[in-house]
């Protein structure tokens, strides 16, 4: 894993997004939120609708270079979203930590991983939009407030 820094310019709107096994290139906020409700439509192995997405500048080859990373889970209507760089973890102001971890699919190649509840402090609405907000401005997203650095999470993502 290299070291990373977050950009210190807006990154023009396009910006690098990797899920399950996949990358793609997104051209605007409207493509990244496409993304983010189409991967959520589907159904993965292990049965629920729930996957972690990371987001980085478009020259970014390296999902493990990129500051945001966002952990949705439709069913428990919660969402983590973590800045990497600062190990921060976003909080969303009036919402309280899940009763349960989330269950996500980082990659269908392995079982989904538990995400502690305690880091499940945003609602999915507001994850999406704090994804909006990273592609328009290559920031972090300002519509969360920020805790950190994370106390508790998931481990180190596995090497594919």
């Amino acid at each position: 894993m290299t070291a990373f820094s977050a950009p210190s310019e807006p990154i023009g709107h396009a910006a690098r997004a990797w899920w399950d096994i996949h990358t793609e290139t997104v051209d605007s906020p409207d493509d990244a939120e496409a993304l983010v409700y189409d991967t959520l439509s589907r159904v993965f192995p292990h049965g629920g609708h729930g996957f972690t997405s990371w987001w980085g500048p478009l020259p970014t080859d390296q999902r493990d270079d990129s500051p945001l990373r966002v952990d949705l889970d439709v069913e428990s209507g919660r969402a983590a979203v973590q800045w990497l760089p600062t190990k921060q973890t976003a909080v969303e102001p009036g919402v309280t930590a899940h009763h349960s971890p989330l269950l996500v699919t980082e990659c269908t190649d392995y079982p989904p991983i538990q995400v502690p509840a305690d880091r499940a402090l945003v609602t999915p609405g507001a994850a999406i939009r704090a994804i909006r907000e990273y592609i328009e401005t290559g920031q972090q997203p300002t519509n969360l407030s920020w805790t950190g650095p994370a106390a508790t999470g998931v481990g180190p993502a596995r090497s594919r």
